[in-house]
């Protein structure tokens, strides 16, 4: 039985993995998809995927969870997958994701939840990012808050020293 309130007498640090429903192999579905929260982290007056998540918690556990970011997604950005990580003296596994899965919308979705080491950070300590921007050349009501719409001929040796040199940042 999940009992929410087993606690020990020394605080440990988990990660949450998180994805966007869009993160799908089913191209339909990435197209179709979107997300309700405007961005990762909290602020007045928004919904937000770590406010949504920390309610959630402090539903299940019935205490306030505090969750530090890995990255910030603006308006508009979408993250398909993102991290999270707190400190807590609950005994916490991976099973809960279902009951977080339940209580969270439709379009934020646990992964994973799983121990790190205490001097861990999410933000500091990630060892890659991934960023991909699209670029679509027909009208698509699809792709309209995915991807730019530019309809007209695209040189490819410009666009790909352009990535040359945003890879250096």
């Amino acid at each position: 039985l999940f009992n929410a309130h087993a606690s020990v007498s020394e605080k440990k640090k988990y990660a949450v993995e998180l994805m966007n429903v869009s993160d799908s192999e089913h191209e339909e579905t990435k197209n179709a998809a979107s997300t309700k929260c405007l961005l990762s982290n909290v602020q007045n007056n928004h919904s937000t995927i770590q406010g949504e998540l920390e309610k959630a918690m402090h539903t299940l556990y019935r205490c306030p969870i505090d969750l530090t970011g890995a990255s910030r997604t603006d308006a508009g950005v979408h993250a398909y997958q993102n991290y999270f990580h707190f400190d807590t003296k609950l005994e916490i596994d991976h099973t809960v994701c279902y009951n977080l899965n339940a209580i969270l919308p439709g379009d934020i979705v646990i992964k994973n939840i799983f121990r790190v080491r205490d001097t861990a950070h999410c933000r500091f300590d990630a060892q890659h990012r991934f960023y991909k921007y699209y670029i679509y050349k027909e009208k698509n009501p699809f792709l309209e808050d995915r991807a730019y719409y530019y309809p007209y001929k695209i040189d490819q040796d410009k666009l790909a020293e352009a990535a040359e040199i945003v890879k250096k940042y």
